[in-house]
């Protein structure tokens, strides 16, 4: 999790993150692919939310391109992931790097 601002601070969580990765394994796949990212779209902070597959180099997730709109991305092999709001550019093998995959 990214946040750029200390308001939105809680006893253990955030509530105003830019951007928002998480690893899925197969028993959270549901959770994460549905309704986080339900709740997610939610907040008016965020940007940027990956899913990192655990099991193959993949990972799938939402942008915000305007108040109430957000792009699906799907990121493979050798593709470069800009997150322009916090200007960080890095490869999708760079996340992998110390795995099997």
């Amino acid at each position: 999790m990214v946040v750029c601002s200390k308001e939105g601070k809680k006893d253990k969580y955030y509530d105003m993150p830019v951007v928002i990765i998480e690893v899925i394994s197969p028993g959270s796949q549901y959770l994460d692919k549905a309704k986080k990212k339900t709740d997610y779209m939610q907040l008016p902070t965020l940007d940027l939310y990956l899913m990192v597959e655990s099991s193959k180099k993949e990972i799938k997730g939402i942008v915000r391109t305007g108040i109430n709109s957000w792009k699906e991305i799907d990121i493979r092999d050798h593709q470069t992931i800009n997150v322009k709001s916090i200007s960080i550019e890095f490869i999708i093998d760079d996340l992998y790097l110390q795995t099997n995959l």
